[in-house]
This record gives C-alpha cells, structure tokens and sequence, in this order.
C-alpha cells in the first residue's frame, strides 16, 4: 500500500500510529458520507474527534500528491482513440469535453456575496475536461460561485496551454464557453436557428453528457461534495465540540484527491 510506504506516514510515531489501513477507512467513510460529523467518525472508529481531522488531513495531503500522476493529459495514441469514439458522434477530432460544476460549500466570513451561484446556493467553481471514459485530464478548482465559467477558463493554468495540448484536436464546451479552434461550442439559440444548427447543437449536447454524468458520479461517490462546511483559517485548531469541519486550506486538495480516487481507486 503505497501510503504505508509515503514519508507522511512513516514520519508518526510508531506508538501513536493508525494502521495505514485504517486511517485510509477513515477517510474514505468521511468522504463517502454527505452528513458524516467528525463526532460519528470517533464513534465509529474509537478516536478523538482531533485525531480524526488530524487523519482526514495527512490522507489527503497524500491522496492529493498522487494526482499530477493520474490527472494528466493522455498520449497521441489516447487521443486517437478518444477522436475515434467522438467522431462515431459526428465530431470528428473532439477528444475531451470541458464543463464546471459548483461546490456548496458553508457561507465565509468575507466577500461571501462574490461567492452567491446564480442558483443562490453559497458555492465554489471546480472546472474540469473528461474524456470518452469520463476521466479527469485537468482540474482547476477555487474561483467564486458567482464566476462565469468563461472568466474560470480564461483563469486557469491551462488556457494558455490549450492550443498545444489539442494540437490539431479540440474540445466540446456548452454556450457558456468562447468558440475557438481549441473548444467548440452549440450555436447560440436566438431563435433563427436553422435544421441544420438545431441538430448541431443536438448531437453536441449528447457528446457533452459524459461530463454531467461525470460530475453526477464523482458526487454520489464522494457525497461531502453536495456540501463542505467549512472554518476560517485563525481556526485551524479542532476541538471536541467542533464537528465535520476541515480546514480552509484543505478545500481545494479534498476536491482533486475525490477526483483521482475516482479514477485509481483500485491501487489505493
């Protein structure tokens, strides 16, 4: 198990040392379960209510190292197989499909209009590209709710990097996103549309649907991220009455480790 061999692991005393089996049950059940307090966790698993934050923090931390190899961009040949199964669409070199989703998350302390979703739900953005298997290939997760997921796109490490991953390849976004030679999108529907766009815009949204089920599975698999609550950062410290928080600095690592024990769950 590679987290028994990881140096966050080996760096614990022996004598106050969880089995790496058992710290990674812990947070797999935390995370698997929407409305799991860290209460029931210590119930659960016969720890203080800190050491199972303190748990749930050194596993993701490590889960979250993991990802730069599992959340990556495919070779040419995976890509050739990805334009294969687009073009049985009538996409022909579509190889990922990009979209965003929200993450409700507790209301902050500061600037928590700029995170109100146009739903009014308290959120974060997490964008995400996904191939035919419904794999992450790139995550860029933190902008406010209220972001429009163009700004997000525009604000992420690999817009500036889209034309030399596609290459000669490119990608399927919904309206919300800018048409380029990187990613194509439905034609705007101001009522004038012609058969021939209407259908367009038809059999692109069935290519798109991987990604919605994507996120609908990475959810329901990982159910915390239907709602995070959330702590100031001066807070960090866990007490016995403090239930089901993690800390702030965490919120981003939990959303892309979710992501690759998605994809790699097996090896963990």
């Amino acid at each position: 198990m590679r987290y028994e061999q990881s140096d966050s692991y080996k760096i614990l005393r022996d004598d106050k040392r969880l089995s790496a089996a058992k710290s990674l049950a812990v947070f797999l059940w935390f995370a698997g379960h929407e409305a799991c307090s860290l209460r029931d966790l210590s119930d659960r698993f016969n720890l203080t209510v800190s050491s199972i934050s303190r748990v749930i923090d050194r596993v993701a931390m490590f889960i979250s190292g993991l990802s730069p190899e599992v959340i990556k961009w495919r070779s040419n040949e995976r890509k050739q197989e990805s334009a294969n199964y687009f073009a049985q669409l009538g996409f022909p070199k579509s190889i990922r499909c990009i979209d965003g989703t929200h993450i409700r998350i507790s209301p902050l302390s500061e600037r928590k209009d700029d995170y109100i979703a146009r739903k009014g739900h308290i959120t974060l953005v997490m964008q995400s590209i996904r191939d035919e298997r419904r794999k992450f290939i790139n995550v860029f997760v933190g902008f406010p709710g209220s972001s429009h997921d163009s700004w997000v796109l525009q604000n992420s490490p690999v817009y500036n990097n889209l034309t030399t991953l596609c290459g000669d390849y490119y990608l399927l976004g919904d309206s919300a996103y800018p048409c380029s030679d990187c990613i194509i999108t439905p034609f705007k529907d101001n009522g004038h549309l012609t058969r021939d766009q209407k259908y367009f815009n038809k059999q692109l949204s069935k290519c798109r649907i991987l990604i919605e089920h994507s996120f609908g599975i990475l959810k329901q698999r990982f159910r915390q991220l239907y709602y995070c609550k959330l702590k100031d950062s001066e807070e960090e410290e866990i007490n016995e009455d403090e239930e089901n928080i993690i800390p702030t600095r965490n919120i981003n690592v939990r959303y892309i480790i979710c992501q690759a024990l998605s994809n790699r769950r097996r090896e963990l």
